[in-house]
């Protein structure tokens, strides 16, 4: 791994296989041994059909309800979905005591919220005010050079899922 942490930001539009790769990275980097804490947010469904997300605790594979698909969208100035404030809570303190024995953190995603100063923010200023190891955020291709900004962020790199293969990001990483 790197002496010197890094933040590796993966983007891409909704839908481009962010997650996916995300978690096939997941998988290679445990295999190899790395340690690695954050969580992702996993697609769920009911009968076949889009119903919100799960947040996945990375170190211990617990996936807890997050992000709720409203039923009742005719409002464009409200939010898609009901958060469910435990989960938030939770995902907050994961990040609050992540271990410094940690090789790697993972937060997905980062967006819109976190420019406003809410969700993951004020977890995320604490992490990049003195980076210990090495952090990997999902972040939408339109709030990316906003998130940037907003944060401060040097030594980063980005990586974009659309045209990403693994053994890109592995000679990165590793």
């Amino acid at each position: 791994m790197n002496k010197q942490p890094k933040i590796y930001l993966l983007t891409g539009e909704r839908d481009s296989g962010k997650t996916t790769f995300l978690k096939n990275i997941i998988e290679q980097l445990m295999e190899k041994g790395i340690t690695i804490d954050g969580f992702y947010a996993e697609k769920k469904f009911l009968d076949n059909t889009f119903s919100g997300y799960n947040l996945v605790h990375i170190l211990d594979g617990t996936k807890h309800e997050f992000l709720i698909l409203k039923s009742d969208l005719s409002d464009p100035n409200s939010s898609r979905f009901k958060i469910d404030s435990n989960t938030l809570n939770m995902g907050y303190q994961w990040l609050n005591e992540i271990s410094t024995s940690v090789e790697l953190i993972i937060i997905d995603e980062i967006g819109k919220w976190e420019l406003k100063g809410k969700g993951w923010a004020k977890a995320l200023e604490n992490l990049l005010k003195n980076p210990k190891q090495p952090i990997l955020l999902v972040v939408r291709e339109k709030f990316l050079e906003d998130l940037i900004t907003h944060f401060n962020m040097d030594n980063y790199s980005i990586f974009n899922a659309e045209n990403l293969t693994k053994s890109d990001f592995q000679k990165e990483f590793l």
